[in-house]
């Protein structure tokens, strides 16, 4: 047992590949804000066209706002 430390599950599932990262961000900035949830039909559509949940694909949108939060306040330079 971890000395104070969270113990998480193993994660489930597959990696995404990046095809399938392509498809999801295609979408994320093709729908407006709050439109991106697992019980919108298009995404539910890609999901079921991944193999995915919809879960899985709304889910990927913190990571895309976070990125894209890391992107503009650090200005990276290409």
């Amino acid at each position: 047992m971890s000395q104070g430390r969270p113990t998480h599950p193993p994660l489930r599932g597959r990696g995404w590949t990046r095809e399938e990262l392509r498809l999801a961000l295609n979408l994320y900035h093709k729908l407006s804000f709050g439109q991106l949830r697992h019980g919108n039909p298009v995404v539910i559509d890609l999901a079921r066209r991944m193999g995915r949940t919809p879960d899985s694909v709304s889910g990927l949108k913190a990571i895309y706002i976070e990125f894209t939060h890391l992107y503009s306040t650090c200005r990276i330079n290409r």
